[in-house]
């Protein structure tokens, strides 16, 4: 019986099945396993670390299969994606998958390099391989033992007596063996830089697409700002930017913006107001969503505990239309319960949690007060000490809701403020939110950096880096509305200024006492003008947060 390489591996590369649905899980787990006896015949036991990192990362991904089947993994890219899904607290087969390709792109560019120049011995090959590939995502203390590693390898013409009868032989077998293991490499690094719109659908999303939306920034270390609107045309000017911007984007509707939609002069003694606007402006934003080839996320703000009758009102037309179309109308809701007691907060939201998670609408909610003024609720005169969350809170938190369902993020405070202030007026410190990341992540052992979604209010006046450390530190959302109303305004009241001599009578201007006016004072001129100057600060927003080309 043979003993060369070649001969003795159960399946090689070239005969792992790839189809339409990706690679096929159990072959290329039996082709990597072939990879690890590929290091023995490096003949040191230095190349061990290598082996028992591979082992590992097989077993994860072996695993991973065994328990959940080939309808859920039988290719790595249903793996990957079906492990993703919400409720997986840790992803383990998908982060040693991706440890693996790691160490087979390792590997590949090495022999790839000594096939190519057959003077080259084998351990210059391997250590420029290394610093091509595995070195960038090892620490200090692994650099060495890897390089020590390479400085063990043994001549070029040693191992290839041990692949196959002849070089003629083995640079024919080698070569194709690469050709594969190079595009299923190739395709998976593809993969797993897919874009959003790879994942999930443009338009508005609902269910398991928002905790994706969500997870895909939090692993990207990206924002998505949240843009309040009043009208379907605040609504088209955030639209626009999204899709200029390349970018997911969440439109919100607080209780008096909803109101505004549906008209001021509708009556709201019971809220009734407020729940017509919120579920028109819904209906309006799912109809011309999808148009603009982003992911939206639809969104309502600010539920204070005088306003939940306005909050039933929506959960019912969610209930409604989950039960027609097989969703929920809105993506997300947010109770701002944080004026109330800490155990009066909690526990109501996870009432109304238990109603919405079966039918996937995802919940915010805010745990320490948001200073300043936005739509009625006032917390201008809240002292400073209310302004900052304690790590305690947020574990409280997570710890109950977790136990309901995944999707819920939390507004912590950090000394945030709505509205904008002169600088030095408002001390926020987004630095703090590491601290709450690391003490749930210390008390589960989450694998993620980040365990908690966390969400940034009164983001309107930040100062870059200030915005730049909450992203750092796990915020997954922060809300945009006092700088894009005063954009909006900009636009209208300089094309006002600038064409004034035009807009004082409907007909008679400057160029003629008999010239009509109307392509000056049509609303659809000076509104258009507003749309622009807002949309161009919402493409501030998607920058400064790190959304841009995402999708």
């Amino acid at each position: 019986m043979s003993s060369y390489y070649f001969d003795t591996i159960k399946i090689s590369y070239t005969n792992v099945p790839v189809t339409a649905d990706g690679i096929a899980t159990s072959e290329f787990i039996d082709a990597t396993g072939g990879v690890v006896g590929l290091f023995d015949l490096l003949g040191s036991s230095a190349f061990t670390v290598v082996q028992n990192d591979m082992n590992g990362n097989i077993k994860k991904v072996r695993e991973r299969l065994l328990a959940t089947g080939p309808n859920v993994s039988g290719t790595l890219q249903l793996l990957v994606k079906n492990e993703g899904e919400p409720g997986d607290k840790k992803r383990v087969a998908t982060q040693g998958l991706l440890w693996l390709l790691r160490g087979l792109d390792f590997t590949s560019k090495a022999l790839r390099r000594s096939l190519d120049n057959p003077d080259e011995e084998l351990s210059v090959s391997f250590t420029k391989a290394y610093e091509n590939s595995l070195r960038q995502y090892h620490s200090i203390m692994v650099r060495p033992l890897f390089s020590l590693a390479m400085k063990a390898c043994p001549y070029r013409r040693d191992l290839y007596a041990k692949l196959g009868p002849s070089e003629t032989d083995v640079k024919a077998q080698l070569s194709s063996w690469l050709d594969a293991l190079e595009k299923i490499v190739r395709d998976m690094q593809h993969f797993y830089d897919m874009g959003l719109l790879d994942i999930i659908p443009a338009g508005v999303v609902s269910g398991k697409d928002v905790y994706k939306v969500f997870d895909y920034a939090r692993e990207r270390h990206f924002a998505i700002p949240a843009f309040n609107v009043t009208t379907s045309s605040v609504a088209n000017a955030a639209l626009e930017a999204a899709r200029d911007a390349k970018s997911p984007v969440i439109l919100q509707l607080s209780q008096g913006g909803a109101l505004y939609f549906a008209g001021k002069g509708l009556a709201n003694d019971k809220q009734q107001g407020s729940v017509a606007g919120a579920v028109a402006a819904a209906h309006y934003i799912r109809s011309v969503a999808k148009s603009y080839g982003v992911p939206v996320i639809l969104h309502t703000d600010h539920c204070a505990k005088k306003l939940l009758p306005w909050f039933d009102g929506m959960l019912e037309a969610d209930e409604k239309h989950f039960k027609e179309h097989g969703e929920p109308l809105f993506s997300s809701h947010m109770l701002d319960l944080s004026e109330e007691p800490k155990d009066e907060n909690i526990e109501t939201c996870l009432k109304y949690l238990k109603r919405m998670a079966p039918i996937g609408i995802w919940l915010e909610m805010e745990i320490g007060i948001t200073g300043g003024e936005e739509d009625g609720v006032n917390n201008e005169h809240v002292h400073n000490s209310a302004l900052y969350t304690q790590p305690e809170d947020i574990w409280d938190i997570y710890r109950q809701f977790s136990e309901i369902t995944p999707n819920f993020s939390i507004a912590a405070g950090f000394g945030n403020v709505h509205g904008v202030y002169k600088p030095g007026n408002v001390s926020l410190r987004p630095e703090l939110l590491r601290e709450h990341q690391d003490h749930v992540k210390k008390i589960t052992g989450s694998d993620k950096e980040n365990p908690v979604f966390l969400v940034f209010h009164g983001g309107s006046g930040s100062e870059k880096h200030e915005i730049s450390t909450a992203v750092n530190n796990g915020v997954i959302k922060m809300n945009v509305d006092t700088d894009t109303q005063w954009a909006y305004l900009e636009g209208i009241r300089d094309f006002i200024l600038k064409n004034k001599d035009y807009l004082m009578t409907q007909v008679g201007n400057p160029e003629g006492k008999d010239k009509p006016n109307k392509k000056f004072y049509d609303p659809r001129v000076w509104v258009r003008e507003g749309e622009k100057t807002m949309s161009k600060r919402c493409i501030v927003a998607f920058d400064d947060l790190r959304s841009s080309n995402q999708l």
